[in-house]
């Protein structure tokens, strides 16, 4: 029961970050420094958001096992399975209406 509600609490908090990321983004304040990059590509390639920062988390995670090679952790590949919750191509602003 205890496992059930920590998950609850933490995917209510990814939805709130998603929602302050949207916020973001559609009153021109800006992003933050490491959704800077997937927000360029997405601007120029013209893929959505969500698509582009799976695919950039994902290659930041590779670089992290090609830099750490034998330090690397097989549970370090779990960031990738949250990245895809957090950052679906379902936009939360849309999700509220």
């Amino acid at each position: 029961m205890k496992y059930i509600l920590r998950l609850s609490i933490y995917f209510a908090g990814l939805f709130l970050l998603a929602i302050g990321i949207n916020l973001a983004i559609k009153s021109n304040l800006g992003v933050s420094p490491v959704s800077a990059l997937p927000f360029t590509i997405s601007n120029i390639v013209g893929v959505s958001l969500g698509t582009v920062t799976i695919v950039v988390y994902a290659f930041f995670v590779l670089a992290q096992a090609f830099i750490l090679r034998r330090k690397f952790k097989f549970k370090s590949l779990l960031q990738l399975l949250r990245t895809r919750l957090s950052f679906n191509d379902a936009n939360p602003l849309e999700m509220l209406k």
